[in-house]
């Protein structure tokens, strides 16, 4: 299970795999890179996920909060579509490629994650509801908002996350693996 971090930061819609050039841009990315090579190597498959909620989860809806508790405001058009993944569907497809015979599979490198992506501001509200924070009524430029966020590089992250499309092909998985996606985000995330 690697990232779609190595992908580095650009603008991703609806896309396979075979079409991108990986271009980590931390050390943590890179390092996931490094891995992937190892297990491509050795023969092995892939899983690439974007946000993963649920259990455990002490990156994606933490680094979400904090975004939210350090902006006064929201954001214009908060239409970014993100590719997310609750931990029990990663789970299955986790141990569905495990399990699967080789011939059923038809990359070496996949995305994990559910099939239908989330607006960004789909996934703050339900963010916002979950740590009992009320959505701002306040409106701000996306200028205002990163001058207000300069001195948190965190929360800089995730706002630029939140403004741009990291939405990932996973129909193929599901596919290939002869699995049905979990529940739709609202059900799964209300569930995690």
């Amino acid at each position: 299970v690697s990232t779609a971090s190595v992908y580095g930061r650009a603008v991703f819609r609806d896309a396979d795999p075979a079409d991108l050039v990986r271009s980590p841009g931390s050390p943590t990315s890179t390092s996931r890179a490094a891995a992937e090579d190892a297990v491509l190597e050795a023969g092995g498959i892939v899983l690439r996920p974007h946000l993963v909620h649920g259990p455990g989860d002490v990156w994606a809806v933490p680094g979400l909060v904090r975004l939210l508790r350090s902006l006064p405001g929201s954001l214009e058009g908060w239409t970014a579509r993100q590719s997310v993944v609750s931990v029990r569907d990663l789970s299955r497809l986790v141990v569905g490629a495990g399990l699967a015979p080789s011939s059923d599979l038809t990359a070496t490198a996949y995305h994990a994650t559910h099939p239908v992506p989330v607006t960004a501001e789909t996934l703050l509200r339900a963010v916002a509801a979950c740590a009992s924070l009320p959505w701002p009524a306040r409106v701000l430029s996306l200028p205002r908002a990163r001058e207000l966020l300069a001195a948190d590089r965190q929360a800089s992250h995730a706002l630029d996350m939140m403004r741009t499309d990291h939405w990932f092909d996973g129909v193929p998985l599901w596919r290939d693996l002869r699995l049905a996606p979990g529940p739709d985000f609202h059900t799964g995330f209300a569930e995690s």
